[in-house]
């Protein structure tokens, strides 16, 4: 209960008996919000760094990425079971890593790596989701490999403002592009392994 008077700013009128003395009441219109699926200033800001950085990536190395997208394209659920599995075990390495003492230095830079990881696999979903949108295409080059990454970034973009529907799609497609580079790296060692280079 209030004695005295009292100016009131508010979206309903409160109660007269409540308080002793002149109500004063100002009107006030609910605040709207922005609905999830309307993307903000840094959304936007965010989808357009990931496409820069995905192009200059492509253009440093245009062959690694084309390849890359294009082996994940081809066999998406199994790259997702190689993500999902990945993502699984790397803390229980990293606990063993640092269960010994030669082996914390390496626990360290994986888990400063882990993070770096994760940004580049959610750059990397663009290639392969374009490349995916865009499989029955055999056409080459760095600017149909730049319009398949824009295409498939853009669409991962406007899935993921779908209420909750978009939030499971892109971890899904971030394990997917998670497992495609592991799987990727893997292949890389062997080759290089086999070419008695390392």
């Amino acid at each position: 209960k209030i004695e005295g008077n009292a100016k009131v700013k508010s979206s309903f009128s409160p109660q007269q008996q409540f308080i002793e003395g002149t109500l004063s009441f100002e009107q006030q219109e609910p605040k709207k919000e922005i609905p999830s699926y309307i993307p903000s200033f840094l959304d936007i800001f965010c989808l357009l760094s990931s496409i820069v950085l995905g192009m200059l990536f492509l253009l440093a190395s245009p062959h690694f990425f084309s390849s890359l997208a294009l082996h994940t394209a081809n066999a998406p659920f199994r790259h997702l079971g190689i993500g999902f599995l990945f993502l699984l075990a790397f803390p229980f390495v990293v606990a063993l890593l640092f269960a010994t003492l030669l082996g914390i230095p390496l626990g360290i830079v994986l888990l400063f790596a882990f993070p770096l990881a994760l940004l580049f696999s959610h750059i990397f979903a663009g290639f392969f989701v374009g490349r995916l949108l865009l499989l029955k295409k055999t056409k080459k080059g760095y600017w149909f490999s730049a319009g398949s990454f824009a295409l498939g970034t853009v669409f991962v973009f406007l899935i993921g403002l779908l209420p909750f529907i978009g939030g499971v799609f892109q971890f899904l497609i971030l394990l997917t592009a998670l497992g495609g580079i592991f799987t990727e790296k893997m292949r890389l060692v062997s080759f290089l392994r086999n070419q008695k280079k390392i």
